[in-house]
Order: C-alpha cells, then sequence, then structure tokens
C-alpha cells in the first residue's frame, strides 16, 4: 500500500506545486500590497476578496469535482473524453451568465435604491465567475492527467492575477476597484487560453443527460465547497464586525499565513482523489489507510514549521503598522487546520466516489455556522485570537460531519488510529507556535529549534515515502515509481 503514498507525493507532486506554489508566491504580493493600499484600504480589499473567493465556491455549481470524477469513472474512450469537454465548456459559459446576470441585477438595485453597492464587490463577483471557468478546465487537466496545463492555470490565477491588480494600483494611484479591474481581467484571459486548450485536444459534446447527471452530483458539493472556501472570510468578516475594520485587515494577514499548510493539503488532496478513484475497489479502504496517514503527518509537521516562524513571516507580510505581536498566536492556531483537514478530505474520498453526494449540502454549512457563532463568541471574549479559536472549530466539526456521512453512504473503510499520532504532535506544536516568547534571543532559540525538528522530520518522511522499498537482493517493489 505503499505504492499509493510514493504516487501521491511522487506522481501527484506536481498537481500540488501547481495548485500550492502560485498560492505560496502570492504571499510575495501581500507586503507589497499592504504598503500600497494601508490598513484601511487593504481591509477593504480583502473583502473584495472574499467576495470573490465565494463566488467561485458559488458558481463553479460544484462541476470540477463531478467533471473529474465523471472523466475518470467513464473510460477513456473518445466520446467520453469529447462529453468532458463539453461538461467543462458548458459549466464555464453557465457561470459567468450567472455572475453578469446577478452583477447587473446588483448594479441596477443599488441606482434604484440611490445607494450604491460596493463596485469593488461586483467586480469581485464576476471575477469569481470567471474563476469558476477556470477551475473546470482545471478538473479537466486533472482527469486526463495534462499536468502543466493545470499547473499553468494555478499559476495564472493565483499569482499572475495578483500581481497585475497590483500594477494596475501602482499605475492608477487608487484603491480596491483598481486592484479588481486588473485582477479580473487577468482572470478573464487565464479562463479564454484554458477553454482554447480544451478544445484543441478536441471536440465538445454538450449531452444534456450527462450535464444534469454532472449537475445532480455536483450542486450538492456548492455548499460544501462555499463552506469550506469561505472559512477565511468568516474570519475576516468576524473581525471586522466585532473588532473594527482595520482589525478585518489584519486577521486576513494572519489567517492567510496560517493557512499555507491548509492550501498544500488541499491541493494533495487534486491528486488524491484520482488515485483512489482509479484503484480497484477492494483496495481502495488499504490505500486511504496508508494515504492518510502520511497526509496527516504531512501537514502536521508542516503546519509546526509555520507556527513555529510565524513572527518572521508575519514582519515580512505587513509594515510595522501591524500588530505582528497580536497575530502571532491567530496564525500560529489557524494552521493546525491542515492535518484535521487532511482527516476529513480522507472521510470526504468515500463519499466523491459513491456519488452521493447529496449530504454534505448539509454537513460543511452546518461546521461553517457553528464555526462561525464559535468565532464571535470567542472574539468578543479574547480578541483577534478567538478568530483563530472558531477557524479550528470549523475544522473539527468538518471532520466529524464528514466522517459520519462517508459511513452512511458507503461501505469503504479505512483505519483511522494510525494518524492520531500526527494530529497530536500537530496540536502540541501549534500551540508552542502561539505561546512562545516572539521577541528575544530566547523566540530565536526556541523557535527556530521547533521548525528544525519539525522540517528535519517532514524532510526525513517525505524521502522514505518517495524512496522505493527493496525486496530481496535491492529490487524494487512491482510497480514502484522509481
Amino acid at each position: 500500500m505503499a505504492e499509493a503514498s510514493r504516487r501521491l507525493i511522487g506522481r501527484g507532486s506536481i498537481y500540488t506545486l501547481g495548485s500550492a506554489a502560485p498560492m505560496l508566491a502570492g504571499v510575495a504580493v501581500t507586503p507589497l500590497l499592504t504598503r500600497s493600499l494601508g490598513v484601511e484600504a487593504y481591509g477593504e480589499v480583502s473583502i473584495a476578496v472574499t467576495v470573490m473567493q465565494w463566488a467561485l465556491g458559488l458558481f463553479a455549481l460544484g462541476l470540477p469535482v463531478a467533471i473529474t470524477r465523471y472523466a475518470v469513472l467513464a473510460g477513456p474512450g473518445p466520446e467520453a473524453a469529447a462529453r468532458a469537454r463539453g461538461v467543462t465548456g458548458a459549466g464555464a459559459a453557465l457561470s459567468l451568465a450567472l455572475t453578469l446576470v446577478l452583477a447587473g441585477c446588483g448594479w441596477v438595485l443599488g441606482d434604484v435604491l440611490a445607494d450604491s453597492l460596493p463596485t469593488a464587490a461586483l467586480l469581485a463577483l464576476v471575477a469569481g465567475g470567471l474563476g469558476a471557468g477556470v477551475a473546470m478546465c482545471q478538473a479537466w487537466a486533472l482527469a486526463h492527467e495534462d499536468s502543466w496545463f493545470y499547473v499553468a492555470l494555478a499559476f495564472g490565477v493565483a499569482l499572475v492575477a495578483p500581481a497585475a491588480g497590483l500594477l494596475t494600483v501602482a499605475v492608477t494611484d487608487s484603491g480596491a476597484v483598481a486592484y479588481l479591474c486588473g485582477l479580473g481581467a487577468t482572470v478573464l484571459v487565464v479562463e479564454l487560453l484554458g477553454l482554447a486548450r480544451v478544445r484543441r485536444s478536441g471536440r465538445f459534446v454538450v449531452s444534456w443527460p450527462v450535464l444534469r447527471e454532472n449537475l445532480r452530483i455536483g450542486l450538492p458539493v456548492v455548499p460544501h465547497q462555499f463552506a469550506t472556501g469561505s472559512a477565511t472570510g468568516v474570519a475576516v468578516l468576524t473581525a471586522g464586525s466585532v473588532l473594527g475594520r482595520a482589525a478585518g485587515g489584519q486577521a486576513q494577514v494572519a489567517v492567510y499565513l496560517g493557512t499555507v499548510t491548509l492550501i498544500v493539503t488541499s491541493a494533495l488532496s487534486y491528486a488524491w482523489t484520482p488515485i483512489i478513484l482509479r484503484a480497484p475497489e477492494e483496495e481502495r479502504g488499504g490505500q486511504l489507510s496508508e494515504t492518510a496517514r502520511v497526509v496527516t503527518w504531512i501537514a502536521g509537521l508542516a503546519a509546526t514549521g509555520v507556527a513555529a516562524t510565524s513572527p518572521l513571516l508575519l514582519r515580512f507580510l505587513v509594515p510595522a503598522s501591524f500588530d505582528v505581536e497580536s497575530l502571532v498566536p491567530v496564525a500560529a492556531l489557524v494552521s493546525l487546520t491542515a492535518p484535521l483537514a487532511a482527516v476529513y478530505l480522507a472521510h470526504s474520498q468515500p463519499v466523491v466516489a459513491s456519488g452521493r453526494t447529496a449530504g454534505l449540502a448539509l454537513a460543511s454549512p452546518s461546521a461553517l455556522l457553528l464555526g462561525a457563532g464559535a468565532s464571535v463568541i470567542a472574539t468578543r471574549a479574547w480578541g483577534l485570537v478567538g478568530v483563530a479559536i472558531g477557524y479550528v472549530v470549523t475544522y473539527v466539526l468538518l471532520y466529524a460531519f464528514t466522517r459520519t456521512l462517508a459511513r452512511r453512504v458507503s461501505d469503504l473503510r479505512w483505519h483511522e488510529l494510525p494518524v492520531l499520532p500526527a494530529l497530536l504532535v500537530a496540536l502540541a506544536g501549534c500551540l508552542a507556535g502561539a505561546l512562545l516568547p516572539v521577541t528575544g534571543l530566547e523566540a530565536v532559540l526556541s523557535r527556530g529549534l521547533l521548525a528544525t525538528v519539525a522540517g528535519v522530520l517532514l524532510g526525513h518522511l517525505v524521502l522514505s515515502t518517495l524512496r522505493p522499498r527493496t525486496r530481496g537482493a535491492g529490487a524494487p517493489e512491482p510497480g514502484a515509481v522509481v
């Protein structure tokens, strides 16, 4: 079963890099943006970006998950591929049409009420619809193992688009509207290039029965994706509403840093799903057990490293006007969501494979709402750190609810006990990152030691997983990826 872990980390590393690297590289844009706009204007941008993320999750209609599943399980024949391309193109067009109509209605309603809605929010709405189309192109690329196409799309949306927004701000000396104009225009170009590449691979066949079947599977995933994609937005809005707009901007930076390892973990799941779907049914349980253990350890050790180095990273991300000392516990505790997500994503695999996704429409939003309630209560009691507490509560509930759902809709079972040590290590590491000193020699020594230990263990885990085990006189085991 170690073969599945090698494939996940080895052959799937391109997809992981394509999803995580541009988002992590986007960290370089943050310090430039915070310095260009200041705390108040950056708070407005952070809210607009949250609207964009919500729109992407909502108007993707769950089709990215359905497209990957359909393309893998329908077989490699040309007709199946043509129908998958048809779902991709039709879904992208539908997403854009819905967001344009909604943004237009918002604009008209604002004129009628003589109280115009923020232009940046309307632009963010349209940009989210465009991003949904890009996500569908990525789902098609993932299913057909067109890895570099996937990487190019990811870099375009997650790095080039924010950089274009920043450039627009610099050239026009404007605020959130200029940033969203540059970002949205770039996402549009990325989507058009993506659809052109899909079309060059073969003809589109729009089969309405196939589209309806994919929507049947995909639409229940919308509340699930909306909920998981909204956790950061809820944290920012909670901080802004309870503590003020400036606090919302500060929370956005801390949560963004804390979710770095969550991004990596989620990116691994893109390679994870096809591996489990392609496995023989009798082997899926064993493969899930092994891969869940490895992914949880990777997420836990990486989260510990981020928590330990959070003071240094935050000082890079923000100017001196931000209260770094109050942001460190937020970033450290939010990092704990990565190993929790690894376990919850493992439980989501049987749900996706079964096609019985309806329960996700209730489970994930419930976790988000309960987590948001916890965040409001904790933020009122303890300030910014309460935002992180609510974030962690959300992912604990996601794990619990998804586990229950998986056992109801699928007979697939896997052993969860091996992930417990990784979760306990991650809990200890992230708590240490939140509580250790932030400044001075003691902080440097203690945090440096913690980060070094986590880094060494993480490197050893990855290398030992990728290294083929030998049988007999050093021969690789059958099917090993060398």
